[in-house]
């Protein structure tokens, strides 16, 4: 699977050793910032659903506590 295909293109036509050396590293730094930008996302994703459960469970509570018999 190659994920970015304009720089893997250019790692292959490459002359010199500096120059592979270069775009692999440039390969390295994007996947890592795909990685980074991920993380980022699943930790958003988690925060959020977090704070949804806590939203749910005390809208709940205030429905229990409008609707309960035992005022």
């Amino acid at each position: 699977m190659i994920i970015f295909p304009n720089l893997s293109k250019k790692l292959e036509q490459a002359a010199t050793p500096q120059e592979k050396a270069d775009y692999q590293n440039a390969i390295n730094t994007e996947s890592n910032n795909l990685l980074n930008e991920k993380t980022k996302l699943d930790l958003a994703k988690a925060n959020f659903d977090a704070n949804f459960k806590i939203a749910q469970a005390s809208r709940r509570a205030e429905f229990k506590e409008e609707f309960s018999v035992d005022k």
